[in-house]
């Protein structure tokens, strides 16, 4: 209580003194009009009715290191600021009752153990904005920025002094021309580089935040005395720079809340928290994570995520989930035997990325290695029983879609084993949370680390396939003048054959592979004369059947609904085009889980009808020939789809004897050449194939 007493008597006196000193004015412009093109010093008391803005060259220099000198806040062209007295910004109002911010056009100058500050009892001072040169040997406080801002030029900042609070927002950026100061609480980095190098450099404290804006950027690795918090704020996406220390457990708080991607540059240490608003790529560096404080994602945004390299340093071994990737992913350990002496866990997952191990695009497009180290750094492989939860985007229509037409039901955590993948038999049944974007699941016991996929159990039934198309066939491959047009839509024109599969609508990728021809519809019967379940793909210049990540391999386990599905089993195969013949093939051919099937319709024998089927394309060196579809059908569906007649040419003849009236270019059943244009080329190719007839029912 004494102490109390104490500490109010002395805020009086300094109360007292101010408004003392306050009533003493050195200079007093009341009903003047001041101009200035030289120097005024103020080397004691106050001032009074200053202008809004005053010219030349301005100094207070009060000395006494007990008293306050008052700081009217108005744009000044010079302002130096010298000796002890405590040099305190005043907080005056615009006509709109707003506080104004004290501008220095020119040059600011703190020096001379000066105290220029914001923070004073009663006052709300602004921050001051530096529109050129900062020069401080001495110090700012407060809880407001010194902004060095200018839009048309560079700036210089010099000095030995302290800044509590620092801005930099040019779009030039700021010089540090002689370094040596420090920064206690906080650097903004707004807009522009704060240029500084290894020999004109300054220091933050211990505790300071670095705050980045996108479009701002730190030139060198400041001196950093102790641990250092970062956020980044703004809309879009950035890389890191020298804002992010290298050294081991220098960062205590990492903040990403700009809208976009964080690109680290370097390895990244982060002590106590970490919090994820959109994403962090590690691409090949590593970010390690040393806190027992679970990563906090943006609640409302699905996209938050790490994609890269996670190492965890402080494992919990209570059966609490330890987040790793995004909030669905996590590793946990129920008791310290389970851990078997893991000191660092290292995560690495990349979104939207097969696994590269034989097979890898049949599973989930989402890599997974998991590692391990004991205390001296060792490889820990097996050994452990650990549970880890996975989580993949799953958003048909969408590019971040991960689940490759997967069931999701099906999907479990598999482990390559050097020649094949292994399922995890304590893989629980993965989920699909619609309303999140996300499908999910866990396996509850990981005894072995290494390379992970998530994908079907059981094995898969895949398919190579090939076929050539008469048509856009020339000089040894197929054009792909309807890609280079960009007349190949996503998804397939509701037109035959796509619209016979009930999936047409999920064909949609960010881009379509090279070297695309058209789509094409792969049908598989299991009696002959009746439709049979339908998937539609894409055909490359060499004959190649593509899905949509350009993957030969082509995964049919699961997809589609149960009307569509495909299971083991024998099928007839056959091909549809919008304007070529169907085909075939002349026997089941046999899909058995974990084997590939082929298809190659290039082959006359693998074809129902042969030769009568296809139309040689082109002739080999000895002298043998390579078969393709038949060009020629405009008029396919499911009810007629396999005769060349008159009803095809009366679809092409209209186009060409009324051109004007018709459309002629574009992605048309009439354009039999698939380049694009309907011309008389078109209509030779369908007349020379007339009578042609498919041998699909």
């Amino acid at each position: 209580m004494k102490k109390l007493i104490q500490y109010i008597a002395i805020i009086i006196l300094i109360l007292s003194g101010f408004q003392a000193a306050e009533a003493q004015y050195t200079l007093d412009n009341t009903g003047g009009s001041l101009k200035n093109s030289g120097t005024i010093r103020v080397k004691r008391g106050e001032t009074k009715a200053m202008p809004d803005t005053i010219g030349g060259r301005m100094e207070f220099l009060q000395p006494a290191s007990f008293s306050q000198q008052a700081i009217p806040n108005i744009v000044y062209y010079q302002l130096v600021l010298k000796n002890e007295a405590k040099k305190i910004i005043l907080d005056s109002k615009d006509g709109f009752g707003n506080v104004k911010s004290l501008v220095v056009r020119d040059s600011l100058i703190i020096s001379d153990d000066a105290n220029f500050t914001t923070d004073w009892i009663g006052l709300n001072a602004e921050n001051v904005i530096a529109q050129s040169t900062v020069k401080n040997t001495a110090l700012f406080s407060g809880q407001k920025d010194i902004i060095m801002q200018n839009d048309v030029a560079a700036q210089n900042l010099s000095g030995t002094g302290n800044f509590s609070r620092l801005n930099i927002d040019n779009p030039f950026g700021v010089n540090v021309t002689s370094g040596g100061f420090g920064i206690d609480q906080k650097l903004t980095l707004t807009r522009g580089e704060l240029r500084n190098t290894e020999i004109n450099n300054f220091s933050l404290r211990d505790s300071a935040l670095i705050e980045r804006h996108v479009g701002a950027s730190l030139a060198a690795e400041p001196i950093f005395e102790g641990g250092v918090d970062v956020r980044y704020v703004g809309a879009g996406s950035l890389a890191s720079s020298a804002e992010l220390p290298k050294t081991e457990k220098v960062v205590r708080n990492l903040m990403q809340e700009n809208s976009g991607d964080l690109v680290l540059s370097n390895n990244v240490h982060v002590s106590d928290s970490l919090y994820i608003a959109g994403r962090i790529l590690t691409k090949n560096d590593t970010l390690t994570y040393a806190s027992q404080k679970n990563i906090v994602y943006k609640s409302d945004n699905l996209n938050a995520e790490i994609d890269g390299t996670l190492a965890l340093t402080n494992l919990r071994t209570d059966s609490t989930r330890m987040i790793l990737h995004n909030p669905l992913t996590y590793a946990l350990f129920r008791d310290e035997l389970a851990s078997n002496g893991i000191s660092k866990l290292i995560v690495t997952i990349r979104p939207r990325t097969f696994p590269t191990e034989f097979m890898g695009n049949s599973k989930v497009r989402r890599q997974i290695n998991i590692d391990a180290r004991d205390q001296a750094d060792n490889r820990i492989e097996s050994g452990m029983k650990m549970s880890f939860g996975y989580a993949w985007r799953n958003l048909p229509f969408d590019s971040l879609d991960e689940n490759n037409n997967l069931p999701i039901n099906q999907v479990i955590l598999q482990r390559w084993g050097g020649s094949n993948w292994n399922d995890n038999n304590s893989s629980r049944t993965s989920r699909d949370s619609s309303e999140i974007g996300w499908a999910y699941g866990f396996a509850s016991d990981i005894n072995d680390f290494g390379i992970f996929a998530l994908g079907a159990s059981g094995g898969l039934l895949t398919l190579n396939a090939k076929v050539f198309l008469e048509g856009p066939y020339r000089n040894g491959a197929m054009t792909n003048d309807l890609q280079q047009r960009n007349l190949i839509s996503m998804p397939p024109p509701d037109i035959y054959p796509y619209n016979l599969d009930p999936s047409r609508k999920l064909y949609i990728t960010q881009q379509l592979p090279d070297s695309v021809v058209d789509w094409v519809v792969v049908e598989f019967r299991e009696n002959f004369t009746s439709q049979g379940k339908i998937r539609t793909y894409l055909l490359k210049r060499d004959g190649k059947i593509v899905d949509l990540y350009n993957n030969e391999l082509l995964v049919l386990t699961g997809t589609g609904d149960d009307t569509n599905r495909i299971d083991s089993g024998e099928y007839y195969v056959a091909i549809r085009h919008r304007n070529h013949l169907a085909v075939v093939s002349r026997n089941y051919v046999q899909f058995m889980p974990g084997s590939t099937s082929q298809a190659d319709f290039t082959n006359p024998d693998f074809v129902m009808g042969g030769l009568t089927s296809l139309k040689p394309v082109e002739r080999l060196a000895d002298n043998s020939f390579l078969y393709g579809m038949v060009a020629g059908e405009m008029t396919g569906s499911i009810f007629e789809s396999g005769r060349i007649d008159e009803n095809d040419f009366n679809n092409v003849i209209p186009i060409l004897s009324n051109w004007s009236l018709l459309k002629f270019d574009g992605y048309l059943t009439g354009d039999m050449n698939l380049d694009g244009i309907i011309t008389t080329k078109d209509f030779n190719v369908s007349f020379n194939n007339r009578t042609k007839v498919s041998a699909l029912p």
